[in-house]
């Protein structure tokens, strides 16, 4: 999550049930404008109810991330 916020990739904090608002991967074809997927930190966990998004998942995330300089996870606890 450190990465990401440095990183200005965090749009909102944490919800009441652990999902963080952050730039999703395929904002570029998001039709609607709004950037936003879905993560939990707790269980490194990612989803983009976006159409175009519907197939990126936990793991797609977590290697765009790595791919982009963060740190390499996989997904779970």
């Amino acid at each position: 999550m450190a990465w990401l916020s440095d990183n200005g990739l965090v749009l909102s904090k944490p919800n009441p049930g652990g999902w963080a608002g952050v730039v999703c991967p395929n904002a570029a074809e998001h039709t609607d404008g709004n950037p936003e997927g879905r993560y939990m930190p707790a269980n490194r966990a990612y989803c983009c109810k976006h159409s175009h998004c519907l197939e990126l998942d936990s793991s797609t995330f977590l290697k765009w991330v790595a791919d982009s300089g963060g740190p390499q996870h996989t997904p779970g606890l």
